[in-house]
């Protein structure tokens, strides 16, 4: 957080947060059951609050999205800020000479259209009707920012597209390497080029309706289903 805050203004934000890390730690001891929304979520919460956790992965309405033929183009959705690697994920696709088309505003649109906009479309944010039908006609969604869960490459299979991300955070939990997408090691521009330009690996995906199956393991009812368990088995071993 204190990166992306101007020089002078960092000191002041860091001694913010310190009292209010203290805080959380004391307001932590006292609850039950703590819920994470993934594995990397749950590893920070036993790093720094010495707590054990239960992961449930947040609940995506997989249901909106439908399935279609792909095009030739590339999708990045998100906002364009520094750590959401959307840099990255153009200079892949220009060196790769892949189409990749960008849905989101942000601080870093400006620079971004600037530098590529001769390799890529630049849609600013678009209605929920304009991105289900983008995700279905694109020939993969591109996550190139390390994500606590990641709800776009859940989105993106539930189209029935498979997803280039990178190989850490919430996409090793969301994404099948090899079968509903493709894993790349973080902030490689080379090999995410790589994986742009490499159609002979779509004889190894699984189908779009498999993909799509799997983003189901996401969806709302999922989490309900896990989230009220979960709370039914504190409230009995509490009420023990």
């Amino acid at each position: 957080a204190c990166a992306e805050v101007p020089a002078p203004v960092r000191p002041a934000l860091e001694i913010a947060l310190r009292r209010h890390r203290a805080v959380d730690r004391r307001a932590a001891r006292a609850v039950t059951t703590l819920v994470a929304n993934s594995h990397v979520t749950k590893e920070r919460i036993r790093r720094l609050w010495g707590r054990d956790s239960v992961v449930i992965h947040p609940p995506v309405e997989v249901e909106r999205f439908h399935l279609d033929e792909p095009r030739d183009y590339y999708l990045l959705v998100g906002e364009l800020v520094t750590h959401k690697r959307a840099q990255l994920a153009l200079e892949a696709s220009r060196r790769a000479r892949r189409r990749m088309v960008v849905v989101g505003g942000g601080p870093d649109l400006g620079r971004l259209r600037e530098r590529y906009g001769r390799s890529a479309e630049f849609l600013g944010r678009v209605d929920d009707s304009t991105l289900t039908n983008l995700y279905s006609h694109a020939a993969a969604v591109v996550v190139p920012s390390i994500e606590e869960f990641g709800i776009t490459a859940v989105e993106a299979q539930a189209a029935g597209r498979p997803v280039i991300g990178v190989n850490a955070g919430g996409t090793r939990e969301t994404v099948v390497h090899g079968r509903t997408g493709w894993l790349v090691p973080p902030d490689d521009v080379d090999a995410l080029a790589n994986a742009l330009r490499s159609d002979h690996h779509e004889g190894e995906l699984a189908s779009p309706a498999e993909i799509r199956g799997h983003a189901r393991r996401f969806s709302t009812a999922v989490f309900q289903r896990r989230l009220r368990a979960v709370v039914d088995e504190s409230v009995s071993r509490r009420s023990r």
